[in-house]
């Protein structure tokens, strides 16, 4: 598996209540490989409300699955790994992810 990793520091929502490891990130990434037609979106969709993690996932028509992932920078990183792993028999062969400024997610969900 291969990945690109933008360099760019991690964008936060912040609060005069939240310490720093609370700090809500967001992440973009862009998955491609075989992705699509083996559930990896509901397993997405499982793992991100396991870790309490806002945002969404989806098809794109290029055959790769984006996600957008809002939590703290440990929730996050967990999953990436998991993510990495190959979860179910997705195939994972590239890997975008970016750092971006955090949008309004109330919740985390599939598109179609």
């Amino acid at each position: 598996m291969t990945g690109i990793h933008n360099s760019m520091p991690p964008m936060r929502l912040s609060s005069s209540k939240m310490s720093d490891s609370d700090e809500r990130l967001q992440w973009n990434i862009q998955v491609f490989g075989t992705v699509q037609g083996v559930c990896l979106r509901y397993m997405v969709e499982k793992r991100a409300h396991d870790l309490h993690l806002y945002g969404f996932v989806r098809n794109n028509v290029n055959g790769s699955v984006s996600a957008s992932l809002q939590g703290t920078l440990k929730q996050l990183e967990a999953f990436e790994r998991w993510l990495r792993s190959n979860p179910g028999t997705a195939m994972i062969s590239r890997f975008i992810k970016q750092s971006v400024i955090p949008e309004k997610f109330d919740d985390f969900q599939i598109k179609h």
